[in-house]
């Protein structure tokens, strides 16, 4: 925010942008009748009527911006903000396979986190509630046997709206000959998502078995998305 309660801020027009904020009041000094608002996204919540304590109680979706505005040469401006940053933290704990020399999608039964219904439970998918930057971090791991000289072959794919955009390194596993063990990838990353967007994971397997299994014992497996910045 800018201003503090009691200090000055000498500009004409004072705009400042409050971002994840569920609730919030703001106090106004020596503002001018009918020369302030508080829009939130744009629509206007309150009309200030010269100065006093005005407030907005409601919700702000994640991401977007409450505007303060005052007009004059000399105002004070102090706000009260409770943050409710939009991340979505999922994991797998259920067994399934992945399909040799291929990407499989990764569905997430298991919701660490999920403030803003970015998830739908069992889905593959997250959906961006608004517009911006979001980090990616996901990790998977499998069993699965190797090939002759003991190689298994990971990575990780990032889909948005169902299309790959985005992998990880390719890892080329060295374990014993013709056996089974574990291992796995990990991708981390930064996409650009309009809101409505999905993002999704896929675990790529190559090795010697016909599919790999999820490595379940622990929660090596997990997908989590985080609002870096709304635009």
């Amino acid at each position: 925010m800018l201003g503090s309660a009691g200090k000055p801020v000498y500009e004409p027009w004072i705009e400042t942008a409050v971002r994840d904020c569920p609730k919030g009041v703001v106090h106004f000094v020596n503002a001018p009748t009918g020369q302030g608002v508080i829009k939130i996204s744009g629509t206007l919540q309150v009309a200030l009527q010269g100065s006093g304590t005005y407030g907005y109680q409601g919700t702000v979706p994640s991401g977007y911006r409450a505007y303060i505005n005052v007009a004059g040469p000399s105002n004070s401006v102090s706000a009260d903000t409770y943050t409710s940053p939009s991340i979505c933290s999922l994991t797998r704990t259920r067994a399934m396979t992945f399909a040799n020399n291929a990407g499989t999608t990764i569905s997430w039964d298991t919701e660490i986190s999920d403030v803003h219904g970015m998830h739908t439970s069992g889905a593959s998918t997250v959906t961006a509630p608004v517009t911006g930057m979001y980090r990616i971090n996901a990790s998977y791991q499998i069993s699965a046997t190797s090939d002759a000289n003991g190689v298994i072959i990971t990575a990780m794919y990032l889909l948005k709206n169902g299309a790959a955009v985005k992998a990880s390194p390719i890892s080329r596993n060295s374990g014993p000959n013709s056996s089974a063990y574990a291992c796995g990838g990990q991708f981390n990353g930064t996409i650009e998502l309009t809101a409505g967007d999905t993002v999704e994971m896929q675990g790529y397997y190559g090795g010697a078995s016909a599919t790999a299994s999820l490595d379940n014992s622990f929660t090596f497996t997990c997908f989590d998305v985080e609002l870096v910045t709304a635009y």
